[in-house]
């Protein structure tokens, strides 16, 4: 990526090649969404309200840029992953899921 930011590509262009990178190597999302878990544990209830809600509208915009379908659904006060219903997602019958587990497996 320092490479191509030497090469002083346009902003669209240089949106593209992250975003390609992303898709060959997640390591740095993962590390950003890992860190994210850390940090919601470590502040106050309010202010997790207000990163819960700053991470939603990214990634919300994140998917209409990629032109991904996205619903974000916070599920909270589970003492086990068993306890998880399909009714405590909000999901549509035929419509796929993807769950992010920070800390929980």
């Amino acid at each position: 990526l320092k490479l191509a930011m030497e090469k002083n590509y346009c902003f669209d262009t240089y949106m593209k090649l992250i975003l390609k990178f992303q898709e060959v190597s997640p390591w740095t999302t993962f590390g950003h969404v890992a860190s994210n878990g850390a940090i919601l544990e470590a502040l106050e209830d309010s202010l997790q309200k207000s990163i819960i809600k700053e991470i939603r509208q990214r990634m919300e915009k994140f998917s209409r840029i990629m032109g991904v379908p996205f619903k974000f659904h916070v599920i909270s006060g589970l003492d086990n992953l068993g306890e998880l219903r399909k009714e405590d997602l909000g999901v549509e019958d035929g419509e796929a899921v993807a769950v992010n587990c920070v800390q929980a497996l």
